[in-house]
């Protein structure tokens, strides 16, 4: 079965407001910034940002996101992309 891009975008950004409470009561955020086949980069905000679990979460949202789509994705923060690509995310 193959499943649209939109239809994944739809899945991934649902999925992502279910978690943002439980990062929030931490003092974190999450917001999705773009999908583009099985990769999905995020903006980790708040405590997020250079938290020493971060690489958990990161793979708690992988997980989350995986069983979502029924698919393996990689989650990848706005931070580690080139920058170049952070400013075309932006727009």
């Amino acid at each position: 079965m193959t499943i649209l891009a939109d239809s994944v975008t739809d899945l991934v950004r649902s999925a992502i407001e279910e978690m943002r409470p439980r990062l929030r009561r931490d003092g974190g955020d999450i917001e999705l910034i773009e999908v583009e086949g099985d990769t999905v980069v995020v903006d980790l905000k708040g405590s997020c940002v250079g938290c020493a679990l971060l690489s958990m979460t990161l793979g708690g949202v992988r997980k989350r996101l995986s069983d979502v789509v029924g698919r393996p994705l990689r989650v990848i923060p706005a931070s580690a992309m080139p920058r170049r690509r952070q400013m075309e995310a932006a727009e």
